[in-house]
């Protein structure tokens, strides 16, 4: 339950404020009650972001299963390529000259 709500986007109005959400325990999970899914949220994502995500199969009612599978593939991505994603491309070192570098 945590989870789900922490994972909840958050909508803000025109001032930045939050623009309110239901309190509340339910006694089971008998559905979302008519709303959206969290992928589904107006401004979440773009038409395409979401066909890259159902492509991929990261569309899926809970959040949690979502961000999972995506730092699995991450986690491979960096093991496939032997380095993290901010050390893909080779970059001077600090405080070393552009022209030392390029030789």
């Amino acid at each position: 339950m945590f989870l789900r709500e922490w994972m909840r986007p958050r909508v803000l109005n025109a001032e930045g404020e939050g623009a309110g959400g239901g309190e509340g325990e339910g006694a089971g999970d008998g559905g979302n009650g008519g709303a959206v899914p969290w992928y589904q949220a107006e401004g979440a994502f773009e038409a395409d972001e979401l066909d890259w995500m159902k492509n991929r199969g990261l569309i899926d009612d809970d959040p949690g299963a979502v961000i999972a599978k995506a730092v699995r593939g991450h986690r491979a991505a960096e093991i496939k390529l032997g380095r993290g994603a901010d050390a893909v491309l080779d970059k001077p070192g600090e405080g070393q000259a552009l022209p030392e570098y390029l030789r």
